[in-house]
């Protein structure tokens, strides 16, 4: 399923034009990046947690060959953890 069809299912489930379902999925991804650039986690009960996650910096292989490496910076990445209650559904 791609981002229009889950849209499109989720307009049907509440009634909402597609437009209004493609703004209101755009508002809450836009509003989980704003908290998790916060360094705040966000917990969703029976659904899962979003939190952002700091990779340390390391060195990369460049080309295995070679074996040249070069320094990889460290970042931030956002992550999403299931909820023991989303994950029952599925069994």
């Amino acid at each position: 399923m791609n981002k229009q069809d889950f849209l499109k299912l989720w307009a049907d489930k509440t009634g909402m034009t597609n437009k209004a379902a493609g703004e209101t999925f755009e508002a809450f991804v836009d509003t989980v990046a704003e908290a998790l650039k916060k360094d705040k986690k966000i917990q969703f009960i029976g659904f899962g947690n979003f939190e952002l996650k700091t990779k340390p910096a390391r060195k990369g292989v460049l080309n295995p060959l070679t074996k040249k490496t070069y320094d990889v910076p460290a970042s931030n990445a956002p992550a999403f953890r299931v909820a023991t209650k989303f994950k029952e559904r599925f069994n």
